[in-house]
């Protein structure tokens, strides 16, 4: 089975440690009169951690850019 850490919506922990990271695949559309269109809500998790139903493959703090 997958791990959150093979997930392309992990990026790595602010806090340095290297068996953490902050899954970003939590999205919520914001109303038309917000500057911004869209909200993402990080959540702390292990990288050992099973990959949720929302898995997608891939390395995403390579080019966080096409994430948002």
């Amino acid at each position: 089975m997958a791990t959150c850490k093979e997930c392309k919506f992990l990026t790595p922990s602010p806090t340095g440690d290297p068996t953490t990271g902050v899954c970003l695949v939590e999205r919520m559309q914001l109303s038309v009169t917000q500057k911004t269109k869209t909200a993402i809500r990080g959540k702390m998790v292990q990288k050992a951690m099973e990959a949720c139903p929302k898995f997608e493959a891939g390395e995403s703090w390579k080019d966080i850019k096409n994430l948002l």
